[in-house]
């Protein structure tokens, strides 16, 4: 067990960071007390009056500062210590320390003190200033030449002396910018310093198409003096700008003429080149479209016999092969030359819910020796009934499960059809079936579902069976592949 005793305060400190000095102990071989008291060592505090201005002060008080001396405002009710007292180095006396006053002057303000600017500048020559000491007032605004409002600034300033009650003016100096000269000057004229790097524009001009579009045509700069060598010469340099981009008819894009021109007619000189084509036409029942005439206009002067420009145009009609259905449907295996069209025959149709299915779909597909036609389907045609639904009975919204129970005489018999499936092969249109028909069975009173089968889309055409044209126009006097 250690007990402690001897509480002690350092002058000044709170309860909690009082602490104790004395620590008592027994010791277990001799059973006598043992007594350890330790060392206090209290921060330095602040003399309780002020010291006089070089009295000495101990070593452990540097740099301490004490403030005394405090005065109020009967007015605002601010309050300051107008002496503070400060211990450090003796300048004269090496090794010793003395105190050294701060004294400063509480300014009150008084009741009838201005407290907000006046609108015209006082007049400050030789008048008692009676603005609020913590007032400043700004006077004679000064815009630089050329400058927006925002950027424009005081000069003036004005306050009040504390001491004196007089006015105190402060006057700024004002640097503008340099700015371009109203007119240009000549190549070569003397610049000033502060004209060094400045760049302007003169001569404006505007776009006759478009007045907006301006841009200046002469530009001016000022440098230093090549001549002389540089030192402190300056010069201006003149130069010619791009001015505005206009834009002249003599940029519009040719274009082709509305109605197709006749072989061998004149062209301007401006399509030379230009590809232009005429008479769209498309298939029946087929996606297949394109242009059958391209009118070229060409320079004919290029045949040597020519002595002359001579444009005119050349106009070359495509064929075109729509390829169609036969009348009836070919056999399994035997050829065709039209591939991948799909051919739909021997349409089924119900007379009472106008319900039709084609039950026999033929495409003409790739075999290994050209191309064969292939039946690809064979349909269930639709269950059909001789007497169509009454007004009353409609199909059920969702489809029905195969064995559900159904009122016979209520559905009658109708057959409803769910499912539809849309299809769309390459360069086919889109072809839609109803793959799944529902009945009430009369006799067990529960539905039936038929479904028919889709037909696969031919197999894809080897990418290297694919024609396309060549990307420029070729030699028409030359050979070509026929494959």
């Amino acid at each position: 067990l250690t007990c402690e005793y001897e509480l002690f305060c350092c002058p000044g400190a709170p309860p909690e960071d009082c602490f104790n000095t004395t620590f008592v102990s027994c010791n277990p071989e001799t059973d006598m007390y043992m007594v350890a008291v330790t060392g206090v060592q209290c921060p330095p505090t602040c003399p309780d009056t002020a010291p006089s201005y070089g009295d000495f002060c101990s070593l452990d008080s540097a740099l301490l500062a004490c403030p005394y001396d405090e005065e109020c405002c009967d007015l605002t009710g601010e309050c300051i210590n107008t002496t503070t007292a400060t211990c450090g180095k003796d300048v004269d006396v090496p090794g010793e320390y003395v105190w050294t006053l701060d004294r400063v002057v509480l300014l009150c303000e008084e009741e009838d003190r201005v407290q907000t600017c006046p609108t015209e500048m006082p007049d400050t020559t030789g008048t008692t200033c009676n603005l609020a000491y913590d007032l400043t007032c700004e006077y004679e605004l000064y815009c630089c030449p050329g400058a927006p409002p925002e950027d424009c600034f005081n000069t003036t300033f004005v306050s009040c002396d504390p001491e004196t009650d007089t006015y105190l003016v402060a006057v700024f100096d004002v640097q503008c910018p340099p700015t371009c000269p109203d007119t240009a000057p000549v190549s070569g004229e003397a610049c000033f310093e502060e004209y060094f790097a400045l760049k302007c524009e003169y001569d404006e001009e505007c776009c006759e198409s478009d007045p907006t579009e301006c841009a200046s045509t002469t530009g001016v700069s000022c440098v230093v003096d090549s001549d002389t060598g540089g030192f402190g010469s300056y010069t201006w340099v003149v130069s010619t700008l791009a001015g505005p981009d206009c834009v002249t008819d003599a940029t519009e894009e040719p274009t082709c003429p509305e109605s197709e021109p006749e072989t061998l007619s004149s062209c301007p000189e401006e399509l030379v080149g230009t590809d232009c084509e005429y008479d769209w036409f498309c298939c029946p029942d087929s996606d297949t479209c394109l242009w059958i005439t391209s009118a070229s206009c060409v320079d004919a002067s290029e045949d040597p016999l020519s002595e002359e420009p001579n444009y005119v145009w050349e106009v070359a009609q495509a064929g075109v092969y729509c390829p169609t259905c036969p009348d009836v449907p070919q056999e399994m295996g035997e050829p065709c030359t039209d591939p991948e069209l799909v051919c739909q025959y021997d349409e089924v149709c119900c007379e009472a819910t106008g319900l039709c299915v084609n039950t026999t779909v033929t495409t003409c597909s790739p075999g290994e020796d050209g191309y064969s036609t292939i039946v690809t389907m064979e349909a269930m045609p639709p269950v059909c009934s001789d007497v169509g639904p009454t007004d009353e009975t409609t199909c059920p919204s969702t489809q029905p499960d195969a064995g559900d129970s159904c009122d016979p005489d209520e559905f009658g018999e109708l057959s409803c059809p769910y499912d539809e499936f849309c299809w769309t092969c390459p360069n086919e249109p889109e072809t839609c079936l109803n793959t799944t028909f529902v009945e009430c069975d009369k006799d067990s009173g529960t539905y039936i579902v038929a479904m028919m089968g889709i037909p696969p889309c031919p197999d894809d055409v080897d990418p290297t069976d694919e024609k396309t044209c060549p990307a420029t126009k070729p030699d028409t006097s030359g050979s070509c592949d026929p494959d």
